[in-house]
């Protein structure tokens, strides 16, 4: 698979296995969502308080808007709300981008995962999302340059073989 260079391929990568592949042959997976918390300007700035320590710079209207609307610093990029059908082992908020070393143990409520650039990090606003899912039974995941793993996951999630998907080697 291609190391894609930012997230938003990654993401629409992602999405367009999703509608072209992943939910013709698993229907549940048409519930998995992207949560919106980019920061995206449509080039309009404004000015703000910063809060940290009260100096002010230019915020895009769309983050500040987005704030007002509920946006959350630190959601994960996406998540499934509907319960794993094949067993998953391993800690929440996986350190590595490989569930094909996933072997069968853990039940969950749900899934969070990110997408992540080659060379990207968390940031301390995920790490306190990641405690939160993990402590209502979600799993959270982490993938670095890459889609497919995310969509190897999926399908094992909802009882599949990734291994008989083409073009996830």
């Amino acid at each position: 698979m291609k190391r894609l260079s930012n997230e938003t391929e990654l993401h629409i990568n992602l999405v367009a296995w999703l509608r072209q592949v992943g939910e013709p042959l698993y229907p549940a997976l048409r519930f998995v969502k992207h949560t919106p918390n980019e920061a995206l300007s449509s080039g309009d700035d404004t000015r703000a308080v910063q809060q940290a320590n009260g100096t002010w710079r230019n915020v895009p209207i769309s983050v500040l808007r987005g704030g007002l609307m509920g946006v959350r610093p630190g959601v994960f990029d996406f998540e499934f709300l509907y319960p794993n059908t094949t067993l998953i082992a391993a800690p929440p908020f996986m350190p590595s981008s490989n569930p094909r070393s996933i072997t069968n143990l853990g039940q969950y409520r749900g899934l969070a995962f990110e997408l992540k650039r080659a060379g990207g990090r968390i940031d301390p606003d995920q790490v306190t999302w990641a405690a939160h899912y993990a402590a209502n039974d979600w799993f959270t995941a982490v993938f670095y340059g890459d889609w497919a793993p995310a969509a190897w996951l999926l399908i094992r999630w909802v009882g599949g073989d990734p291994a008989r998907i083409q073009g996830l080697e």
